[in-house]
């Protein structure tokens, strides 16, 4: 939420935060270093935004190698891994375009 309303420090906050919970539940802590990374070149910290980014795509390549499941909770269910990927698109499309708007077509 505050990503998308535009406070990227404070959006780059809460991930810290989550990334720092003992329990791991991968899909959460993707999606974590995704938002990392937008906020990170939104911030004009492109090197950081390229690090999570990388983070992030190593965890949702490893999931999607394999055949999706339903998934638990203490694991993240389908929709979870889903929603990771499509940031993940978002992300590449931003921190590869040097966060420049794309036009779409």
């Amino acid at each position: 939420m505050k990503y998308r309303s535009g406070n990227y420090v404070q959006s780059a906050d809460w991930c810290e935060r989550c990334l720092g919970y003992q329990d791991y539940i991968a899909p959460r802590t993707a999606t974590a270093h995704v938002i990392l990374a937008m906020d990170n070149q939104k911030l004009g910290k492109t090197a950081a935004a390229k690090v999570e980014l990388a983070q992030a795509r190593q965890i949702i390549e490893a999931k999607y190698k394999v055949p999706m499941d339903r998934g638990t909770p203490s694991q993240g269910f389908w929709f979870d891994w889903q929603f990771a990927h499509i940031l993940l698109q978002e992300a590449s499309t931003l921190i590869e375009s040097g966060g420049k708007t794309v036009p779409s077509t």
